[in-house]
């Protein structure tokens, strides 16, 4: 257990511990890496990792990098992921999360906290219960979900093939490329609805979007 590190060299495997310290990591490679702090900050800078673990409870968790498996967990603090990876997981109680990112598969979870999410995905899953949900990029398939928050998602790329996004009492706005074709079913109990399409000109089956809320308002452009 340290108190502050900052740590530049060369290893196969490193697992790095401090109470109230910051955690610092300055290298290109490693196979597997683990940071963990009670209340520090972890900042992180990486070209190749295998598998990677960040873990604080109220620190805020940066990371910049390449890596197989990434997972980064903070319960009150804020969490900053960009890079390349083909699994990524970024969890936080009340903290905001934020990913640019390139990935396979990508789960990005806050109760409270907003969520933002930029680059390219095959399976996106977004989860917020009373924070904002923002994303934009190509997916090939998504799930975006908040209890009170807004979710607003500006998809990109044809690839999609099933997109829900779901809310409580929060908005929903989606804007789609025009040539993805799309078949979109939507449901508002007491919130407007605005859908300036259902299929693409084409007609073609391609995209199935499924946008559900209680009492907020459906937008799709």
């Amino acid at each position: 257990v340290v108190q502050d590190l900052t740590a530049s060299f060369n290893t196969l495997a490193a697992e790095l511990e401090t109470a109230s310290g910051d955690l610092s990591w300055h290298y290109p490679e490693a196979e597997h890496l683990r940071l963990k702090s009670a209340s520090g900050d972890l900042t992180l800078r990486a070209e190749k990792l295998q598998a990677l673990r960040l873990e604080t409870v109220s620190g805020d968790v940066r990371a910049e990098a390449q890596a197989g498996v990434a997972v980064l967990k903070s319960l009150s603090g804020d969490i900053s992921w960009q890079g390349s990876c083909a699994e990524l997981s970024l969890r936080s109680t009340s903290g905001d999360l934020e990913a640019a990112a390139e990935t396979e598969k990508a789960e990005l979870e806050s109760k409270s906290g907003d969520i933002s999410w930029l680059g390219a995905c095959d399976i996106l899953t977004l989860r917020s219960v009373s924070g904002d949900v923002r994303g934009a990029g190509s997916l090939r398939s998504g799930e975006l979900s908040s209890v009170s928050g807004e979710l607003s998602l500006d998809l990109q790329g044809v690839k999609a093939q099933e997109l829900s996004c779901r809310s409580t009492s929060g908005d929903i706005r989606l804007r789609l490329p025009e040539a993805l074709a799309a078949d979109i079913q939507y449901s508002s109990v007491s919130g407007s609805v605005s859908c300036s399409r259902t299929v693409s000109p084409d007609g073609a089956p391609g995209l199935q979007v499924r946008l559900q809320t209680v009492s907020g308002s459906i937008r799709v452009l």
